[in-house]
């Protein structure tokens, strides 16, 4: 099992991708986001109010420097993208 995920890590660092992190309130997603940029799996990119996400990873010791906050709700983000692909 660890051979399978050494292997699929590997394969990820190769395509150095974005992923967007949308329930960017859940401790676990933060620990996520730390792992992916730290491994240099993946760029993520983590959705939500910069204050809260920020005072959430400090409360709980999770260093989320270097990774980008766009400080937009996701039914912003998802109106946006409605009206884009409307046009």
């Amino acid at each position: 099992m660890i051979t399978i995920l050494n292997e699929f890590k590997n394969k990820a660092k190769l395509f150095n991708k974005k992923i967007a992190l949308p329930d960017s309130l859940d401790i676990r997603t933060l620990k996520a986001a730390n792992v992916l940029l730290n491994e240099n799996i993946a760029t993520p990119i983590l959705f939500g109010n910069k204050n809260e996400i920020q005072n959430l990873a400090e409360d709980n010791f999770i260093n989320i420097n270097g990774i980008n906050i766009v400080d937009k709700s996701v039914e912003e983000l998802n109106k946006n993208l409605i009206n884009e692909f409307y046009e």
